[in-house]
């Protein structure tokens, strides 16, 4: 029965094959002198408009956009600030067909940096070179994505498009190239699947491949523990949600600034990757591998359309590298997330500190968000993964499991918001009482001595 749904579910979730755009063409890398080169034509456009958008790069210049052959004008939009990528807007002559071409020319540049103690990186869905790597993260758009007509927000039309690529990529200067789920190989790499804006790391590095798992830069000292770290995440997970999880992962350290404390890590299916993370022990300690592995669901797979958006892809996500990690009984995480939860607590005592604008422990309750990056990353990574273990606590896994199966199906069918949370609450089979004490404890209030739970799960 799980595994009708999820099919039903990625139906819903997944536009069918005939709708992608089909990009075909070739990108040119060369790592060592920062430079950039592409050239791809899409076809398949299914658009009403003669006015077509699309978001680039900000390091990329479009040099000629040209219809069958026929060059287009374009300008730069700024009527919506996206960060890290420059929104387009081309006006043709007439609405195209889906076996017109719409040809795409673009060069740029990217800061190169062989010294990491002085490489500062804004972003980690940033164009990055250091230490003789080229990194693309798919959500850095680094080539041109035609943003569909019925798109209400841009930067949530692109994390989910699919595309067909039937791509080159070359790179004369590097070693290796790894694009999606392909191996690292010589260049040039042919790529040609259907993917969400795959992530390319291209340059001088070393790679294994173990049980299928692609390691790139990974300590040998450490591989086959994270390659068995792995494999009994994506079981977990598996026996959980009766749904296979078909991706082979793809592990990437690199180091950006040896003066830089922090560290994290970050996914782009199939590709994570550990930034800065220069202690083997926090690369294979279960914390960052069971969250960016479980997005392989939530945020990848199957990509929320809604205001909610941060609190239904990373604490929901969250919320299963919890579970995962009490049912291994590795529970350093949690105490150190509930420890977040009482300075939280502490710090939202301290007058001066509400006033300051975005103050960042500033609980906002879930009925009042109306747009998503209201939800700041200390309620998404640990205010609200916590609350849905406490709710879980009140309905019982079960029940849990089939809440969260159906508020993604249910805003797979553009159904926005809190009231959502709310009508599937409802459509699991929860008395009204049982909604509103939810709502009242959790969803619209943080109260600090409703978590005292959490320390009884960590000493157990």
């Amino acid at each position: 029965m799980k595994s009708i749904f999820w099919f039903i579910l990625l139906l819903l979730t997944l536009p069918s094959l005939a709708q992608n755009n089909i990009m075909a063409g070739h990108i040119d890398i060369k790592s060592k002198q920062g430079k950039l080169t592409e050239d791809f034509t899409i076809t398949n456009i299914i658009t009403d408009n003669k006015e077509l958008k699309f978001t680039l790069h900000k390091y990329l210049e479009v040099e000629k956009i040209l219809l069958n052959s026929i060059e287009q004008s374009f300008i730069i939009d700024s009527s919506e600030q996206l960060y890290l990528v420059n929104l387009y807007k081309i006006t043709l002559n007439r609405i195209p067909s889906k076996t017109d071409s719409l040809r795409f020319i673009v060069s740029g540049s990217f800061e190169v940096s062989n010294d990491s103690s002085k490489y500062n990186v804004e972003s980690d869905f940033d164009l990055v070179t250091n230490y003789s790597i080229f990194r693309a993260n798919g959500m850095s758009s680094w080539h041109p994505v035609i943003i569909q007509d019925s798109c209400e927000r841009i930067d949530q039309c692109r994390r989910r498009k699919k595309i067909e690529y039937s791509i080159q990529v070359k790179c004369d200067d590097c070693q290796f190239i790894n694009i999606g789920d392909v191996k690292p190989q010589p260049s040039p790499v042919n790529y040609k699947q259907t993917s969400s804006l795959p992530m390319i790391i291209a340059g001088d590095y070393k790679w294994e491949e173990i049980e299928n798992i692609i390691l790139i830069n990974i300590d040998s000292a450490v591989q086959q523990k994270l390659v068995n770290e792995t494999r009994k995440i994506i079981t977990y997970y598996e026996k959980l949600l009766g749904i296979e999880h078909n991706s082979n992962p793809v592990y990437a350290k690199v180091e950006i600034n040896k003066n830089l404390t922090y560290e994290f890590a970050f996914f782009s299916l199939p590709t994570i990757v550990f930034v800065n993370r220069r202690n083997n022990k926090k690369i294979t300690n279960y914390g960052a591998s069971s969250h960016e592995l479980a997005h392989y669901y939530f945020g990848s797979l199957f990509v929320p359309k809604s205001n909610l958006h941060w609190f239904l892809n990373e604490s929901i996500t969250e919320f299963f590298s919890f579970k995962f990690l009490l049912h291994d009984g590795n529970t350093s995480k949690l105490s150190n997330k509930y420890n977040n939860l009482k300075a939280i607590k502490i710090c939202s005592y301290i007058p001066f500190l509400k006033k300051i604008n975005g103050f960042p422990f500033r609980f906002v309750r879930l009925d009042k968000i109306k747009h998503k990056d209201e939800i700041h990353e200390m309620q998404r990574y640990n205010i609200s993964p916590f609350q849905l273990l406490a709710i879980e606590r009140i309905i019982g896994e079960k029940l849990m499991i089939e809440f969260i199966k159906k508020l993604y199906a249910n805003v797979s069918n553009n159904k926005h918001g809190y009231e959502t949370l709310i009508q599937t609450l409802k459509e699991i089979g929860l008395e009204k009482k049982t909604i509103k004490k939810i709502e009242r404890n959790y969803f619209k209030n943080f109260k600090l001595r409703k978590y005292k739970f959490v320390k009884e799960l960590i000493n157990n």
